[in-house]
């Protein structure tokens, strides 16, 4: 068996690591790993929580078995809308780091930037809102890239996370099945 130079694959892009090799990032391929998606995007709500003088009261959580849609919704600060597509998109983009002797969050239980980026390559559709300052962003991607951009003045005063995502079963395998009556 040969091994040459042209062996060698080189993968650039960070989402198309992650199909490459989704184990790698979130340890499996099977519905626990739908599971595990959900839970990277419910930490991040609870984070948000968690930090001091939080203002984030509500978490919400759904699965609709039909269309096997995950939606996450907080109504914490909103993650900067600057940097949503980063946090999405690229392995180690994540307020959850020490910048400057100063932390985004006291606490984290995710410490690696790499959750919000696992459930999008691993998605085949992801949309995100944030809401702050006035002005809500809403992205939505396909497989992991992005497809729409919108930011748009926001009427009330609120703050948060909107996150819903339908994992894909090419590459996570089958997602719990439906029940038949």
């Amino acid at each position: 068996m040969s091994y040459s130079e042209k062996d060698l694959q080189i993968v650039i892009e960070d989402i198309e690591k992650i199909k490459k090799r989704p184990d790698m990032y979130i340890g499996e391929t099977k519905w626990s790993a739908a599971m595990h998606l959900a839970k990277e995007i419910l930490q991040n709500s609870i984070d948000e929580a968690m930090v001091k003088d939080s203002k984030c009261k509500l978490i919400k959580f759904s699965f609709n078995e039909i269309t096997k849609e995950f939606v996450i919704e907080d109504d914490g600060r909103g993650i900067p809308l600057g940097v949503i597509v980063e946090s999405c998109t690229i392995i180690q983009a994540s307020g959850k780091f020490t910048k400057g002797g100063q932390r985004a969050y006291g606490y984290a239980a995710g410490k690696n930037g790499v959750g919000s980026t696992a459930v999008n390559a691993l998605s085949i559709e992801y949309h995100v809102e944030s809401t702050r300052d006035g002005k809500t962003r809403i992205c939505d991607f396909e497989f992991g890239h992005l497809v729409k951009d919108k930011t748009k003045t926001s009427k009330n005063k609120s703050s948060g996370t909107y996150v819903s995502f339908i994992p894909n079963e090419e590459i996570l395998g089958k997602i719990k099945p439906v029940k038949e009556d």
